[in-house]
């Protein structure tokens, strides 16, 4: 009887046993495959261009990722803090604080271009006149209830806006009638609930928003243009998932995923670039043209501690270069002109192909380089070539050594 009880017991044992290697062996088996998948951090501002890309980017890769979303402050702080990540998708200004603490690595860069803030309403209601400063004023006057991002959630629209209707002396008149999204909401909520009757984000969050119709962006001198960059961490466990990221977002599906999802900078510029991309070529027309532009002598290096130093490639219709080269002047003249902060601005042609031409830009600091983005010239420059401008590839630099004799 004891015996055949503990015959029983045992046999209850090995069966609990055997039980328990059933259950676990799929448990391990996910998480061996999980350990398996690229991480990435992704702003919530680029969320809804990313939940079209993810799907495609699988399909085309053949490889699961997971995502994260949370604020470009919260990446920041995460990556700076010891989060692992194989790649981060955060705006311009987040990658440069990540790379200032050493976390991302220069030219482990690629731009996915750039979000301007656009203005939207219910689908099916009329829209409004925004066509300049004054008639967005009297929109947002005329409006029952508007909608935008709540400054404090830490969102670059929604603090720029706070700041646009404070220069307007509308801001108690339209906050008092404004209905925030919650911290990474989406204002097309909101207005495909009909709960307000303008709604302005950026063209990332508010782009082809189910219940709401973009009526278009801001006008120029009240407009912002916040930049999205990828990057991969140093300490990334799979690297050769930022690369299938990468390699996806610059094939014609990626680009074409970030122009249905509002990536407005590429409506202009179509070109989409890695750092590392640029031929002995390009960088000797280039730097030929630094060496003969600067004017300023050693002077230059010695007074700026760390200029902002750009370098742009641009493909330019050949049936337009003439207005393009009048355009390009213009801005150029009044930039150096009105701008404390533009050191060096230099245009020049490829001596074989006129169509090809490269600009070295140089600011003061990074802060220069965005205030200058918001400039009515700026934006007249970019009004005036879109339809000129046939690819565009932009690359930070660090700088080595700026010196040139006087011209």
């Amino acid at each position: 009887m004891s015996s055949t009880m503990s015959e029983r017991k045992t046999g209850r044992s090995l069966g609990r046993a055997f039980l328990l290697l059933l259950l676990a062996t799929p448990i391990a088996l996910i998480s061996t495959a999980r350990a398996d998948e690229p991480r990435g951090l992704v702003t919530i501002g680029m969320q809804r261009v990313f939940d079209r890309v993810m799907p495609a980017l699988e399909a085309a890769s053949g490889r699961k990722f997971r995502i994260e979303y949370a604020s470009t402050i919260d990446i920041v702080q995460r990556v700076t803090g010891g989060k692992r990540a194989d790649f981060v998708v955060a705006s311009r200004a987040g990658v440069d604080k990540l790379i200032a603490a050493q976390k991302v690595a220069q030219d482990s860069q690629f731009d996915l271009g750039g979000s301007r803030i656009v203005v939207a309403v219910p689908t099916g209601r009329t829209a409004p006149d925004i066509s300049n400063v004054e008639a967005v004023r009297r929109a947002l006057l005329a409006a029952k209830n508007v909608s935008y991002t709540d400054p404090a959630s830490g969102g670059p629209s929604g603090i720029h806006m706070a700041r646009v209707l404070e220069r307007l002396g509308i801001s108690g008149q339209v906050n008092a009638k404004t209905h925030f999204p919650p911290t990474g909401g989406f204002v097309g909520e909101i207005l495909a609930r009909s709960e307000a009757d303008i709604g302005i984000q950026q063209s990332v969050e508010l782009t082809s928003y189910p219940g709401a119709d973009v009526v278009g962006p801001l006008p120029p001198e009240m407009q912002v243009v916040t930049d999205y960059v990828a990057a991969m961490p140093k300490d990334a466990d799979h690297p050769d998932g930022e690369t299938a990221v990468v390699n996806f977002l610059r094939s014609p599906e990626g680009v074409r995923l970030l122009r249905q999802g509002g990536s407005t900078r590429d409506e202009t510029f179509t070109g989409l670039c890695r750092r590392d991309d640029m031929d002995a070529k390009q960088l000797l027309v280039i730097g030929a043209s630094v060496l003969a532009a600067f004017s300023g002598g050693s002077a230059v290096a010695e007074d700026v501690k760390e200029p902002y130093v750009r370098l742009a490639e641009i493909e330019i219709d050949p049936a337009q270069l003439e207005p393009y080269k009048a355009a390009v002047r213009e801005q150029i003249e009044a930039a150096v002109r009105l701008e404390p902060g533009v050191l060096a601005l230099y245009s020049v042609a490829d001596n074989d192909n006129s169509a090809h031409v490269y600009v070295f830009e140089m600011y003061a600091n990074v802060e220069a380089y965005k205030a200058h983005l918001e400039t009515a010239h700026f934006m007249k420059y970019k009004t005036t070539v879109q339809n000129m401008v046939k690819s565009l590839k932009l690359r930070d630099t660090v700088p080595i050594l700026l010196r040139a004799k006087s011209m």
